[in-house]
């Protein structure tokens, strides 16, 4: 038997379920915008139990949870009671993205974040990404996540001068000084602490400091540097 063109686009169409709380559903225009759609079906329940057990028995279906009833119930709680395996995945609706808070929900588990101001149609992809076992998260987020990770799997990830520099500075060089130091141009200095920033995924010269301590370099009183300076020049 043929079937017809809007049989076949039905048929090839991903169906859905989402569980929310009606509060939720209320308050997050682009997500009730979806309400219409009949390949996707939204359930609103209350509780913590009783979400985790609709889940559970509508699984594998996408949980959608209000970064605020999130807050009310404890996060760890809500991944621990929830499982966050691959049958109950969790969108989180924040308000607006935030990395750190994106960052924290990656490592409990949580399939995604999406800000309440996003339209319908953006919706319906992030639910039928997380669908699929994708995450959702801003482009932001991710670059943060994965610097982290770089940083944290490679302890430092920079260059033999980068090193170098970042030992000066935990010992309480000034620009000036490092760069009299390896005979180069202050503004050179300043271009690999930069680079080190970047790397090490921190924004200033006290959270290099802080992180060298944490490596473990060792912290010697800097020599004057003038002294330094007169016995790099005398002959050998």
């Amino acid at each position: 038997m043929m079937m017809s063109p809007d049989a076949i686009s039905e048929q090839h169409a991903i169906r859905l379920t989402a569980v929310t709380i009606a509060e939720t559903l209320r308050n997050t225009p682009g997500f009730a915008g979806n309400i219409g759609d009949t390949s996707l079906s939204i359930i609103t329940c209350s509780g913590l139990r009783e979400i985790v057990t609709t889940c559970r028995q509508k699984a594998p279906c996408v949980l959608v949870a209000d970064i605020s009833f999130l807050r009310k119930t404890d996060p760890a709680q809500f991944a621990r009671a929830a499982g966050l395996d691959n049958s109950i995945r969790v969108l989180i609706v924040v308000d607006e993205d935030d990395p750190q808070t994106s960052q924290n929900l990656v490592r409990m588990g949580f399939a995604g974040v999406i800000c309440r101001s996003a339209p319908a149609a953006v919706f319906r992809r992030a639910l039928e990404a997380i669908m699929q076992g994708e995450l959702w998260f801003s482009r932001i987020t991710v670059a943060a996540f994965v610097r982290k990770f770089l940083s944290e799997t490679r302890p430092l990830g920079l260059t033999n001068r980068e090193s170098e520099i970042l030992g000066l500075v935990a010992k309480g060089y000034k620009n000036q000084e490092i760069a009299d130091t390896l005979f180069v141009s202050r503004e050179t200095v300043r271009w690999h602490l930069r680079g080190i920033y970047s790397k090490l995924n921190i924004p200033d010269r006290k959270c290099a400091i802080e992180y060298a301590l944490a490596k473990g370099m060792v912290v010697v009183s800097k020599p004057n540097v003038g002294q330094s300076l007169r016995n790099a020049q005398r002959p050998a």
